[in-house]
């Protein structure tokens, strides 16, 4: 009888301690799940998003185009506050469009992602002419009908070299601008060269004079070849494409010209 009582005594114990044992690992289990699924929710937020949204919401319009000169910059000012669009128009040879990720593609991408429906983007590429073409048989016409407020202009003078003169060229460019501000004389002009060439003579001279033309008239020299590699090295030619019936920009070469513009228009740049 003394025997059978002290079985059924240490069976109650041990049945008591392995319930303790049992209940503790079962609480740590739950207790180690929730941190996992805790961990989890936390996990799936990326700090990097939370941190641009709140980078998006502190970058001001006037902080955004700050790079820009103030008059080209208050279009845009203004356009936010009453709610409006700004007209730009690009305007050039073949030089921005051949490839098939050019430059002024790149430019609109990150211009809707940054300012939407306030600005309106439209290209005109006019192929395989000088400025004599141009201004003869009233090629940019088009472009100017659409009464734009930023014109970025790259007045075919790539084409011109070896074909027309210099003098000719400006005035040429000149009489470009002009029609432009005959439609909307508040447009604002920017004006820039076509891609480099390597080692070229003649062209970058020219080129020198687009920027003084622009300095003398009161416009704005896109001087994107700050960008790119000098055009003397060997270098340059990784960003240029060669074949027999052209010489363009590759996708290097489109990139690093978008970028140049991009920063201008876009002076705090969202990641």
């Amino acid at each position: 009888m003394r025997i059978l009582t002290v079985i059924v005594a240490l069976s109650c114990v041990v049945a008591i301690v392995f319930g303790s044992i049992h209940w503790k690992q079962k609480i740590a289990t739950v207790s180690t799940e929730e941190v996992i699924a805790t961990t989890n929710i936390e996990n799936d937020k990326d700090p990097k998003t939370d941190e641009k949204t709140m980078e998006t919401k502190d970058i001001s319009i006037e902080e955004m185009t700050s790079s820009l000169p103030a008059e080209a910059a208050s279009k845009l000012i203004v356009a936010k506050e009453t709610d409006d669009t700004v007209e730009i128009v690009i305007v050039g040879s073949e030089a921005n469009t051949m490839g098939d990720r050019i430059w002024p593609d790149i430019f609109k991408e990150k211009m809707n992602e940054t300012y939407g429906e306030m600005v309106n983007i439209t290209v005109f590429d006019i192929q395989n002419v000088t400025t004599e073409m141009v201004v003869s048989d009233e090629l940019h016409m088009e472009a100017v009908k659409q009464n734009t407020d930023i014109i970025i202009l790259e007045p075919f003078m790539l084409n011109d070299n070896g074909a027309v003169t210099i003098d000719d060229t400006l005035v040429n460019i000149q009489t470009i601008i002009e029609d432009f501000k005959a439609v909307n004389k508040e447009a604002y002009i920017f004006l820039q060269p076509a891609h480099p060439i390597y080692n070229a003579t003649f062209y970058p001279l020219e080129v020198e004079q687009l920027k003084t033309l622009a300095e003398n008239e009161g416009h704005t020299f896109i001087d994107h070849w700050k960008n790119w590699p000098d055009y003397q090295s060997e270098e340059i030619k990784d960003y240029i494409l060669y074949d027999s019936a052209s010489i363009a920009p590759n996708e290097k070469g489109h990139e690093v010209w978008a970028e140049y513009i991009t920063d201008l228009f876009i002076a705090t740049k969202q990641e």
